[in-house]
């Protein structure tokens, strides 16, 4: 079977200092805004990794958000990405 990508979707997630996850929290912010705030890695022109974003860079996401993000004196925030996969019995990856 081969995976066939579906969506994209684009999330906060908050994490202490501790590295534990406190909140993830789901954004819709089109590539282009995005690509306005985070620069991207040369090899990441899609910015499917994540970018730990700085006070100033949040302040800017949460001007584009309904719900603002509020991250605590320790915590510390990051742009994460996640592929959403369809499966398609039909095709099959093995001869």
């Amino acid at each position: 079977m081969k995976a066939k990508l579906i969506r994209i979707e684009r999330s906060i997630v908050i994490y202490s200092s501790r590295n534990e996850i406190i909140k993830e929290i789901p954004i819709n912010i089109h590539l282009e805004e995005l690509l306005k705030i985070v620069e991207p890695y040369l090899e990441d022109p899609m910015l499917y990794e994540g970018y730990e974003l700085s006070l100033a860079q949040l302040d800017k996401v949460n001007g584009l958000v309904e719900k603002k993000i509020k991250v605590e004196m320790d915590n510390y925030c990051v742009l994460e990405c996640t592929g959403i996969y369809g499966w398609d019995a039909k095709t099959s990856d093995i001869d």
